[in-house]
């Protein structure tokens, strides 16, 4: 390429006097000045490229000699000079001296990428090469590729933003690139199953009106062609996706290019992109730094002393403030770490003169990101700690310790605000923190794990106790009376089964003299707290031993026992710890008996001992026929399955349309038997993301993990469902109702597997029942409650002691694999046939419009005229069409609108809502098109008089949007007057269902507009519809969004979401002071 370096030198003038007007005249934080600027950097480094021709790296020749069809180029983005977004390290390997680029990098990580797309394409045959900007820029690189003259050009990037956004999208430059970008989309979608707009973020023109400026040299020159950004590489869950799915990103790039050309191209299961070498999955990883190790180690026996804070709240602080020195560090990295052992970036300028005398410390100048400054210079680790602690005694930090005392997380937010002024900071340490709890560094309750104590003692706790077995152990009856009280406890029901064996070790299964003399079962010594329910006494044999507590009865003892856990300091944080039988123990280990270090393993022996088989019988499994039908077929997945193959879908009048499948469970690709049968669940098509719960659609196909479950929705005061600890009655809805949880779920985060009766008890749940025959069939509760027991008993037996032991749990080696994506139950689709997003969105139309048509209006059931208005309002939306006018149609006719209601009582707003959200991801003309008619729509609903402040639906409009996280939806409708804190009759607010659903952009939404972080979720008494998970009654916006958070934990990505809902509820509650 012959290049005129004096022009080019003048464009790299003028360029660099239009990024200098950028910088002095516009709003930075603006998304249009973001991307402006992004462009000019990208304009200016291309030319830096360019007067850099020593630097280039020879093309492909020119030649079609190769055997084969013309095949895929693959252009690298940005060089080995600007080389393009910095991603987190870790989870991104750590940068090799040895090589002369970054490995954290988009240049390098994205040459890799290309070598193993091509090592995939020579295995199967495909024509395929590597192209470079270095040396000679975008025009260069892109007149070299076609010189070579392939079928299709891809160039490889990934994304950065402010370490919060994630997601995929292509770029393309021509409307004859478009389906190629669009198969690319949907290959990295799959890959790294992309849920909702948020993360699918679609393909875009370059240079359109859709904001993205950036891209347009590179997707002009040949076509088709297009440039990825798979995913953003300083979020920290996107980054983490990125290096676990590497080689199937390659794959899956490969298969699209066979797709668009439309060619098999067969890739051998372990050709080429897969390599030995390849990083493990790098959830929780920790990298291996010599200096963080040694920071970590020191830190675990250090404990500083903190004038006004007790021990046990300083111990719960390490867990953050090692996080936040991680932060500060780069991971024990930063210079200023590794020479000064100042880990927190902590300057001496002013008030450091105890520091200086006290830690002590020594003042440095040092060059840091902001330039040379005055900074705090430690001798060792254990100086940095004493250090830190004194640090924020400093004028700028009053009141921490207040904060600190509240939680960690309290500790941070504060802080966070003058440590670093940026935002997301004490998000971004969170998140760390989070890692550190997955790596088994750091405790749940903030403290830092001892070295091995992360593993635990191998609890074998089953469901139930055999109370036969506590007799067997000589239990008095007492003993047993207590037995009973503790099972009666509901707050100690996860770990009722360790509270029982360690009494029965403390007491001797009641034959003590304490037990015996003063019902007192746990050698509970005397203290004031306990006055209300005991009595103090000497030791009845040996007075020496001081005094102890009386009590009256078992019950007294459980009363008192749970207090002392809730009022001494010594037992602080114990409800942190009941999730896990094995950390419950070990943590009364360390707390009531902290001189025995085998005390965990001796309530280990017990349990062995005393747990039941069977878990206990229930009367109706064992008169419960053995299934024959359903559920035939096989599985390609090894260990247990839970296998679910979607059959149809089906309409009754006046009801939702449900989806009927058969389940069956195989081990090892064996069916086992007598767990098979049918199931039914909502409608599609199946949606992971928040718009699929919005809608109330069921799950999409795929493989998923299970867990047991104890969730926090309520009927009449008592936990809904539970895996462990159901009610033995048979009566419908008498709580707590069998259950077993679906993981990985993404946004429908409380999916189950529970009873269900009549048509259809659910919205995105699973109800097992007997023969489905059509849709006259309805699900009898006693015999569905009798296949979800007999499933958690099957899975138990096959399992054994591998089963969990409480709830809320992964059971390990289980996995749900749910097959199919069947139609709508009516339209022109066959049954059988599985059908893509616009395929159905197609099929729901036409359906609507046959329920709409004939006489269809003459004797209307209300709710199947509001699934049918609505479906033709959302399915349009979602195509890019106009609603039809059948709402006008069905208002002319002389139905009433305001009486057109779904079975759980939305109005037509809720389906309004749902079109203006599918609107939001149209293009700028279809999106105009559609908006004018939801705009004549809604100004006919409020001509009828259709409410927005309706409080009998069971969500409103509002909450529906809200729990969709759709904020497009949410101004519309406060634009028409829908008031922004109404309740609907589920019991809470918009604001509380986004809290609850970790629906950042609606929380942030809705807490700009005013709403009410404290309001507080109302009881509700509807025990028959909707969620099978709600928020608990009494809880506001924060415990709201830790009680969803607990259901979502397996996810780093809705961890983020919910971090987030966190921060912006934290913010608005404890405003900055002026």
């Amino acid at each position: 390429m012959s290049v005129d370096f004096r022009l080019e030198r003048e464009r790299l003038a003028a360029l660099s006097v239009d990024v200098a007007h950028l910088l002095q005249s516009a709003d930075l934080a603006s998304p249009e000045t973001h991307a402006g600027r992004e462009a000019l950097i990208e304009a200016i480094e291309d030319l830096r490229d360019v007067l850099r021709p020593e630097a280039a790296i020879a093309p492909p020749p020119p030649s079609d000699a190769l055997a084969g069809p013309r095949g895929l180029a693959i252009v690298v983005g940005h060089t080995a000079v600007a080389q393009g977004a910095r991603a987190l390290s870790p989870p991104f390997p750590a940068d090799s001296p040895a090589t002369r680029v970054s490995e954290h990098n988009e240049y390098a990580w994205n040459t890799d990428l290309a070598m193993k797309i091509k090592a995939l394409a020579e295995t199967a045959g495909v024509r395929c090469e590597i192209f470079f900007r270095d040396g000679v820029g975008i025009r260069g690189a892109y007149e070299a590729v076609r010189s070579w003259g392939p079928e299709a050009t891809i160039e490889l990037h990934f994304n950065a933003a402010d370490g919060r956004a994630r997601g995929s999208l292509v770029l393309y430059g021509a409307e004859q690139s478009r389906p190629w970008a669009e198969t690319l989309q949907k290959a990295i979608v799959r890959t790294f199953d992309r849920q909702g707009r948020s993360e699918d973020r679609g393909i875009f023109i370059a240079g359109g009106s859709r904001g993205y400026d950036r891209g347009i040299e590179s997707v002009t020159k040949v076509n088709p062609s297009a440039l990825i950004e798979p995913f953003f590489g300083d979020n920290a869950s996107d980054a983490g996706l990125a290096v676990r799915k590497k080689a199937e990103l390659a794959r899956a790039i490969l298969e699209a290019f066979g797709a668009f050309v439309r060619r098999d191209v067969n890739i051998p299961a372990d050709g080429g992109g897969a390599e030995d070498g390849d990083p493990p999955p790098v959830a929780g990883d920790v990298p291996d730094v010599p200096l963080l190790r040694e920071l970590i180690a020191t830190y675990r026996s250090v404990t500083p002393v903190v004038q006004g804070l007790a021990t046990d709240v300083v111990e719960r602080l390490k867990g953050i403030t090692l996080a936040q020195w991680i932060e500060e560090s780069g991971w024990a990295g930063s210079q200023l770490a590794v020479q000064h052992f100042n880990f927190a970036g902590m300057k001496g300028i002013s008030e450091v003169d105890r520091i200086l005398r006290e830690a002590p410390a020594t003042k440095v100048e040092y060059r840091a990101h902001d330039g040379v400054d005055t900074y705090l210079k430690f001798a060792g680790i254990r100086d940095f700690v004493t250090g830190y602690f004194l640090f924020l005694e400093r004028s700028p930090y009053r009141g921490w310790k207040e904060m600190a005392m509240r939680s960690p997380h309290d500790f941070i937010r504060f802080i966070g605000r003058t440590w670093a002024q940026r935002d997301g900071y004490a998000s971004r340490v969170i998140n760390i923190e989070q890692r550190l709890v997955a790596a088994g560094v750091v405790r749940s309750d903030g403290g830092l794990t001892k070295p091995g104590e992360e593993d635990g003692p191998a609890l074998l706790i089953t469901g139930a106790l055999s109370s036969e077995r506590i007799a067997d152990e000589g239990a008095t009856a007492e003993f047993l009376e207590l037995a009973a009280a503790l099972e009666a406890a509901p707050r100690l029901a996860p770990v009722f089964p360790v509270v029982v064996a360690q009494c029965g070790l403390e007491s001797d299964w009641g034959r003590s003299d304490l037990a015996r003399v003063h019902a007192n079962f746990a050698g509970i010594p005397w203290t004031e707290m306990l006055a209300e329910v005991a009595a103090p006494v000497p030791h009845p044999t040996d007075p020496t031993r001081g005094k102890f507590c009386r009590f009256l009865s078992p019950t007294s003892f459980v009363r008192a026992f749970l207090r002392r856990l809730d009022n001494d300091p010594t037992f602080a944080g114990w409800i942190d710890n009941i999730d896990d039988g094995a950390r419950f123990a070990a943590f009364l280990g360390r707390t009531w008996r902290p001189n025995d270090p085998t005390y965990a393993d001796k309530i280990a022996g017990i349990l062995a001992r005393i747990g039941s088989d069977d878990g206990g019988r229930d009367p109706i499994i064992e008169n419960d026929d053995d299934d024959t039908h359903g559920g035939d077929g096989s599985t390609t997945l090894t260990g247990l399955v839970l296998q679910i193959k979607r059959v149809r879908a089906e309409k009754r009048r006046g009801m939702k349309e449900r989806t009927v499948s058969t389940y069956r469970v195989f081990h090892d690709r064996r069916p086992v038997a007598g767990l098979s049968g049918m199931i039914c669940e909502a409608r599609g098509p199946g949606d992971n993301s928040a718009t699929g719960r919005q809608r109330g659609a069921r799950i999409k196909a795929g493989i998923y993990p299970m867990l047991t479950h104890a969730g926090t929705r309520e009927i009449d005061g008592i936990t809904a469902f539970k895996t462990f600890g159901f009610t033995s009655s048979i009566e419908v809805r008498r709580p707590p109702m069998p259950a077993l949880r679906v993981g990985d779920t993404r946004y429908r985060a409380g999916i189950l597997i529970h009873p269900g009766n009549g048509w259809l008890w659910s919205v995105g749940c699973m109800n097992p029942a007997d023969d489905i025959a059509d849709a006259r069939s309805d699900i009898q509760y006693v015999h569905s409650r009798a296949r979800v027991i007999r499933l958690i008993e099957g899975l138990k037996r096959e399992l054994g002691s591998r089963f969990p032991t409480t709830n809320n749990q992964t059971i390990p080696r289980l996995t749900l694999e749910v097959i199919g994506e069947p139609p709508p139950a009516s339209g022109d689709v066959l049954a059988g046939d599985d059908l893509d997003a616009e395929a159905y969105a197609r099929a729901e139309l036409a359906a609507a419009q046959a329920t709409l048509a004939g006489d269809a209006l003459a004797a209307p059931d209300m709710a199947d005229l509001y699934d049918a208005l609505a479906t033709g309002i959302e399915a349009a939306a979602r195509l890019g069409q106009p609603e039809d006018g059948a709402i006008d149609h069905v208002a002319a006719s002389g139905v009433n609108l305001a009486d057109v209601r779904s079975v759980t009582g939305e109005t037509l707003w809720t389906a309004y809502a749902l079109g203006i959200g599918a609107a939001s991801a149209l293009d700028d003309v279809r999106r105009e098109a559609v908006l004018a008619r939801l705009d004549a729509i809604a100004t006919a609903l409020t001509a009828a008089g259709v409410p927005l402040d309706d409080g009998t639906a069971y969500h409103s409009a509002m909450t529906s949007a809200a729990l969709g996280n759709d904020t497009a939806a949410l101004e519309a409708l406060i634009e028409r007057g829908a008031p922004i804190d109404a309740f609907d009759r589920s019991g809470v607010t918009p604001l509380l269902a986004a809290a609850f659903g970790g629906a950042p952009d609606a929380v942030g939404f809705l807490l700009a507009r005013g709403a009410d972080p404290s309001s507080t979720v109302r009881a509700s008494s509807d025990n028959e519809a909707g969620d099978p998970e709600l928020p608990p009654a009494g809880a506001d916006a924060a415990a709201c969004a830790a009680e969803g958070a607990l259901l979502a934990a397996r996810d780093p990505a809705r961890f983020e979401d919910f971090e987030a809902v966190s921060a912006l509820i934290w913010n608005r509650l404890n405003p900055v002071p002026r």
